[in-house]
């Protein structure tokens, strides 16, 4: 497996970070003839040599300076550990994901014990299978807070019927039940959370 970096990964990470170094915020670009040169590198969170990992959600862009700061830092783990935070920050930051996304994801990841994630036991219409996943719910008006883990498919999305409301509640014109959308993790999102 190869070092490459697509360069619409190396695009991305630039713009997360508005082309300044992730960890001291330096600018990484700079103008000479009229044409724009960027120095930054683009460093791996967990060790290429141990994953082989060039995902976006396994790099960040450094200066050459905190590039090696970050690589020869005497504990790897906490080298890694800062990153990791780093990532997140930029990660919400740059509009990428809100700090809601991030931590309701996080909370079904991690397995927090948050009042509104629970078990729940979900069967496959297509083969009946049944399956069980940590989740949380939202009326479906609200879905538009979790577009983006919806876009990027880092949740699965079951529709519930009338799971919001019960159709009585009198604030001008009778509301009808509110439909439910229910968010398990996808495997997709399992790697996502799983680098931070």
């Amino acid at each position: 497996m190869s070092r490459y970096i697509p360069a619409n990964i190396k695009k991305q990470l630039l713009q997360e970070t508005q082309f300044r170094c992730a960890s001291c915020l330096q600018s990484i670009e700079f103008l000479t003839d009229n044409s724009f040169y960027s120095f930054d590198e683009k460093a791996h969170i967990e060790s290429y040599s141990e994953t082989k990992d060039n995902s976006y959600e396994n790099l960040i862009t450094l200066c050459p300076t905190c590039h090696t700061k970050y690589d020869k830092h005497p504990d790897k783990e906490a080298s890694q550990t800062k990153l990791k935070s780093l990532k997140k920050h930029w990660i919400v930051a740059s509009g990428n994901y809100s700090k809601l996304e991030i931590d309701c994801l996080m909370s079904i990841y991690k397995d927090d014990n948050f009042t509104w994630v629970k078990l729940e036991k979900f069967t496959n219409a297509s083969n009946g299978k049944t399956l069980e996943a940590r989740s949380f719910s939202v009326p479906q008006r609200q879905s538009y807070l979790f577009r983006n883990l919806i876009k990027n498919e880092l949740v699965t999305v079951i529709k519930q019927k009338g799971a919001f409301g019960d159709g009585n509640l009198t604030l001008g014109p009778s509301l009808p039940a509110e439909d439910t959308l229910v968010f398990i993790l996808s495997e997709k999102g399992k790697i996502f959370c799983s680098k931070f």
